[in-house]
């Protein structure tokens, strides 16, 4: 607040007046939530998969897809999860996890710490840093916020999907997706079934809103079975 009420550099006026008066016409663009920025926040890091398509980090080892063995790729690491994504060629797999394979003799696997470990170290980091002046525990600073709470618009986030975590790249790889969810091959379901799941891939392909559109047909098989 005191920052923000300080003059400008150049203009006659406070740095947050300047802001205020120069917002985008369509609004300021919300931030996202916490964990969905978990998910895409990534370092990359260039390696070569081994031959027995493992890579390792920390004594901690990834078990990849057994195409990738041997070729160069990079490596999307989660700067908040243990999630590893690998992009080989402009082709994006994952997401891997730590395989929980046996640990060699004299060696030992660091412990990764969880997304909840990291905001708590954040916010012990973060709680050190602040210092705050006495004058905003008493009256001696006073702040004119009439201009700061006037209206102002945003416009809602539009989700990168990098590693398309929130929509299926597309309506087959949906269906192979829906298939793992139901446990079932879409070969074994009935005309009238793999008809409706068309229907729900015609109108969205968003993770979400598929699984639970295709729960929602389970249920209603469920309640037509035991009604005859």
């Amino acid at each position: 607040i005191r920052y923000n009420n300080m003059k400008h550099r150049i203009e006659d006026h406070s740095r947050i007046d300047d802001w205020i008066e120069n917002l985008p016409p369509n609004g300021v663009r919300k931030m996202c939530s916490w964990d969905r920025f978990c998910t895409f926040s990534r370092e990359p890091e260039e390696r070569v998969v081994g031959i027995d398509a493992r890579v390792r980090v920390g004594g901690v080892r990834y078990k990849l897809s057994s195409e990738l063995a041997g070729l160069p790729a990079t490596l999307w690491w989660g700067m908040f999860d243990n999630e590893l994504f690998v992009e080989v060629d402009g082709a994006k797999h994952g997401p891997y996890f730590p395989d929980d394979g046996p640990i060699p003799l004299h060696r030992y696997r660091s412990h990764k710490k969880s997304a909840h470990d990291k905001r708590i170290d954040a916010i012990e980091k973060l709680a050190g840093d602040i210092k705050v002046p006495k004058s905003l525990l008493t009256d001696e600073m006073q702040v004119n916020f009439d201009k700061q709470n006037q209206e102002i618009k945003f416009q809602s986030f539009v989700d990168p999907d990098p590693f398309d975590q929130v929509t299926f790249k597309s309506v087959v790889r949906a269906k192979i997706a829906i298939s793992e969810h139901i446990h079932k091959p879409l070969a074994k379901l009935s005309p009238e079934d793999l008809k409706s799941i068309d229907e729900i891939l015609k109108n969205t392909l968003v993770k979400n809103e598929v699984f639970k559109a295709v729960d929602q047909l389970k249920l209603n098989a469920k309640e037509t079975s035991s009604a005859n």
